[in-house]
């Protein structure tokens, strides 16, 4: 697994590969790996706030966008959602996502591509309200208890910083036979 040190240089070498590209009108699946690497809002804030200092690099993507009109532009709404994370910091939070997000490739996608496969498997639906928030997802498992179990894990991880379920979760689980259990 790389390291933090390296994720992180990894970023800044995507964000300058991209700013090039972008320079040169470039149309390529290396400009696309720019943004594949489970960090791509944050190569977008840094690439937002190089052309705010940029104009030909400003120019150039808005060229590169302009089928989308300005207000419609999602990279505007990204760099706004992240304007508060200094400039510095973009490349450990880019690691962070990265890292984040393979956890949850291993413990939560895989886990559940192979219990959706295995006999007696059964769907169990996850709803997972937090104030206005609510996430409803489908959980693969042999039974209630299993999937409570896996559920239950969830509370010891965070995605970027933050617990990925919050103690003051509200969480309610659906049996395949319709009932409800609040967790």
């Amino acid at each position: 697994m790389p390291s933090m040190k390296s994720r992180m240089a990894a970023f800044r070498n995507r964000v300058n590969y991209a700013e090039q590209a972008f320079l040169r009108h470039e149309d390529s699946r290396e400009l696309d790996n720019c943004f594949e690497m489970y960090d791509g809002e944050f190569v977008v804030v840094a690439l937002m706030r190089r052309a705010a200092r940029n104009p030909d690099l400003m120019a150039a993507l808005r060229a590169e966008f302009s089928q989308v009109s300005p207000s419609e532009w999602s990279w505007l709404r990204t760099a706004e959602k992240h304007k508060r994370i200094p400039d510095h910091k973009l490349p450990e939070m880019a690691a962070q996502a990265q890292i984040e997000a393979e956890w949850h490739s291993v413990n939560i996608f895989m886990p559940q591509l192979i219990a959706r496969n295995e006999e007696g498997a059964q769907p169990f639906e996850v709803v997972r309200r937090e104030g206005p928030a609510e996430l409803k997802e489908t959980l693969w498992g042999p039974s209630l208890r299993a999937v409570c179990h896996q559920v239950r894990s969830w509370h010891a991880r965070t995605v970027m910083g933050s617990p990925f379920l919050s103690l003051l979760a509200e969480i309610q689980i659906r049996t395949p036979d319709g009932e409800i259990h609040a967790l």
